[in-house]
């Protein structure tokens, strides 16, 4: 568990460690009142300096927003300011956990980054120091993490976790010309993504018997309490109320749309599926789904044929050339069913508070989302 006297003599001796880093002037606010266009486009820019024209995570201040208004805090975004403007960045992204009572709130910390002038000077470190120490003092219980790369899993059971569960991102096409010019593959990928096109379709029908209706104010409170329920044997669970699933599932603004759809069979909830619309440019975006949870009463084939209805209402009504999924957010057999590994995460924690549960198995069924 890092402690906050650590942490501060820790920020101290970098601080002296780097004598350009004494004027900068550092803040931190819930993201309500953080300048989140700024923290953005040094988001962004530093993205296309390290990986050029790659297919990104749109941060945008409306994805911030989105993610403030799923969870019932605020957040916590931690930045540093120079002579011309925000010049290093983390945010804390607020998550709803199902923790006793008393727990501090719970953060996916992501974005870290400087500009240009700071990159490889150490200011990322100072970030990092300054950021776990403002989330101590906001009284949060721990905060979640992605880190990219297939880097070696500590087998830990201790509280504060690193690279503990790998996690592979999923990708498939639902529109193959798009997704190669926007992947940046080559003929021959190309081809590929056909291939595996034709002998995975999207769309279809729901399974037999089972409508897909998408989730709204009026049945978001029967989807929250199914997806509460299936986490129950869960020790590290995500909690879901229907106002906050309701503005996952209609949220709408700059480009960002979010969507959901409950799967049903007379009247009862048997899935739920959920994500948003990540634009990527003028008129084109891929689908980000971010949870796909089936009653276990489900063959995979039910669960296979609803996912596909899905793809299809997406590629119809939303545009989208692709759907990206990480493991932690769906359970099923995902390159069986036409979707491609494309990179490896791992999923971590870094805990502020003691937490029962908090462990390399319990954060392997988190269900979650990439940011």
């Amino acid at each position: 568990m890092l402690a906050a006297e650590f942490l501060e003599k820790q920020a101290l001796r970098l601080a002296r460690r780097h004598a350009r880093f004494a004027n900068l002037s550092w803040r931190s606010a819930q993201l309500d009142d953080a300048p989140l266009g700024p923290v953005c486009g040094l988001i962004q820019n530093a993205w296309r300096r390290a990986y050029g024209g790659r297919i990104s995570i749109a941060y945008r201040p409306a994805l911030l927003r989105l993610a403030r208004a799923c969870a019932g805090h605020g957040g916590l975004a931690t930045f540093a300011e120079d002579e011309n403007g925000v010049c290093a960045a983390a945010l804390g992204l607020p998550l709803d956990m199902d923790l006793p009572a008393g727990t501090g709130p719970v953060t996916l910390t992501t974005g870290f980054c400087t500009s240009a002038e700071h990159e490889k000077s150490g200011l990322v470190e100072l970030l990092l120091a300054r950021h776990s120490l403002a989330c101590i003092q906001a009284g949060h219980a721990f905060s979640l993490h992605w880190r990219a790369g297939a880097g070696a899993v500590r087998a830990t059971t201790k509280p504060t976790l690193s690279h503990a569960v790998p996690v592979p991102l999923h990708a498939k096409p639902l529109d193959c010309a798009l997704a190669a010019r926007h992947g940046q593959l080559s003929p021959w990928q190309g081809l590929g993504l056909r291939w595996l096109a034709l002998r995975h379709p999207a769309g279809g029908r729901p399974p037999a018997g089972m409508e897909l209706e998408p989730v709204t104010a009026d049945n978001a409170a029967s989807a929250a309490s199914f997806l509460n329920a299936c986490q129950k044997e869960r020790s590290l669970r995500r909690h879901f109320t229907a106002e906050t699933l309701s503005r996952r599932c209609t949220w709408s603004e700059d480009g960002i749309m979010g969507a959901g759809w409950a799967l049903t069979a007379h009247g009862r909830t048997m899935g739920v599926l959920y994500g948003y619309v990540n634009p990527v440019s003028e008129g084109h975006g891929y689908f980000s789904l971010d949870g796909a949870v089936f009653d276990p009463g489900l063959t995979p084939g039910q669960a296979r044929r609803a996912l596909s209805a899905v793809e299809g209402m997406l590629r119809r009504q939303y545009g989208c050339f692709a759907v990206m999924v990480p493991g932690s957010a769906c359970g099923l057999p995902l390159e069986r069913m036409g979707y491609i590994p494309v990179r490896r995460y791992h999923a971590g924690a870094v805990d502020y508070q003691a937490v029962a549960g908090l462990t390399v198995e319990s954060l392997g069924e988190l269900l979650l989302e990439l940011r």
